[in-house]
């Protein structure tokens, strides 16, 4: 009886974990424009099917960092390659879940934005997301840009590659290759008064 309750279990899983290895997530490009009451996402996710099968996969996309209630405004996601919004399976505090279609060893970029407010000292963009696809992500460009003089940056939690200040915008920008995050993009800030 427990060889076979033990490879049912073993069964079980290798089940559940087949479908996480046909899809990979491989490529991200996000901007990130700060102002001050929110913080606006635009992101491009890059997602190949490995094999000759279709997959229908549903994704999970996550927008609270620290495990915080954020207000989310105004989410949409787009399959790019057909150019047609995709309908979300669920919207949480934590994320939105959406599925994609992928036909065979196929590749889709998904466009996702939304608005999201900020305590005017904190915001961040959910980057531990990789790590539930059991392998690094091939190539991550990120970009923050603020326009408004009154906005300082304290600090943020990875070093930016570049920190440009030209014609009234703020840019720093991140890039990133087989990017294994062990924490999320904060942002620290204050805004003077003057």
């Amino acid at each position: 009886m427990k060889k076979i309750l033990s490879f049912s279990i073993c069964f079980l899983v290798l089940i559940v974990q087949v479908p996480a290895q046909i899809v990979s997530f491989y490529k991200e490009i996000v901007n990130l424009e700060l102002d001050s009451a929110h913080l606006t996402v635009n992101a491009e996710l890059y997602f190949r099917n490995n094999y000759s099968t279709p997959a229908s996969p549903v994704i999970f996309f996550p927008y609270s960092c620290k495990g915080n209630v954020v207000k989310v405004d105004s989410i949409r996601v787009e399959d790019m390659s057909n150019n047609h919004l995709l309908r979300l399976a669920r919207k949480t505090l934590a994320g939105v879940m959406f599925q994609l279609d992928l036909g065979n060893m196929e590749q889709k970029r998904v466009h996702v934005t939304y608005i999201q407010d900020h305590d005017g000292k904190e915001a961040g963009y959910v980057l531990t997301k990789i790590k539930y696809w059991n392998e690094p992500l091939n190539q991550g460009n990120y970009a923050l840009v603020f326009t408004d003089p009154r906005i300082i940056i304290d600090s943020v939690s990875y070093k930016p590659d570049n920190i440009i200040q030209e014609e009234g915008k703020n840019r720093y920008t991140w890039k990133k290759n087989n990017f294994s995050p062990d924490r999320e993009l904060y942002i620290y800030f204050h805004r003077n008064k003057k």
